[in-house]
């Protein structure tokens, strides 16, 4: 699997791969604190998100069919941590210690918020130190078998 740079606007959305209504396909978590998305665009193709020391995720809803609204990597002293600590469900640790320790480690760029906000289906957030974008290396989800498909 080969990492390319993921392009951001100045809002932190994901432009570059294009996420609108891109289908999540599925998480692949290691225990080497590391999480790769499987992605199939609008073309067909198949993609990745690889997440790095990740510290914390959440993805609820997830559903037969992930359409994805966007993308959103934030960090530095304007993240919006308070509503990644609900999206993340722990809200209930807002202004304890946690909190403010996880929050300065995202004001200086330490920790970064991914945010994956679904037309349908899949609500994903996640802290984690880096996110790769997989840009060629993850067409064997092609080769897996459709598990609702008869054997032929």
């Amino acid at each position: 699997m080969t990492p390319s740079k993921l392009t951001l606007d100045a809002a932190g959305t994901i432009k570059e791969p294009d996420l609108h209504d891109a289908q999540l396909l599925g998480l692949l978590n290691f225990d080497s604190k590391k999480t790769v998305l499987l992605i199939k665009l609008r073309s067909g193709e198949i993609r990745g998100l690889r997440l790095l020391e990740v510290e914390h995720l959440n993805a609820r809803d997830f559903k037969e069919g992930n359409l994805i609204l966007d993308g959103n990597i934030d960090s530095g002293p304007g993240a919006d941590c308070e509503q990644a600590f609900k999206d993340l469900e722990m809200a209930d640790q807002i202004g304890s210690d946690f909190y403010l320790r996880t929050t300065e480690r995202i004001g200086r760029h330490e920790l970064k918020i991914l945010t994956i906000n679904p037309s349908y289906g899949c609500v994903l957030c996640a802290f984690c130190k880096e996110i790769e974008y997989l840009d060629e290396g993850c067409e064997f989800w092609n080769d897996m078998p459709d598990k609702r498909q008869p054997d032929r």
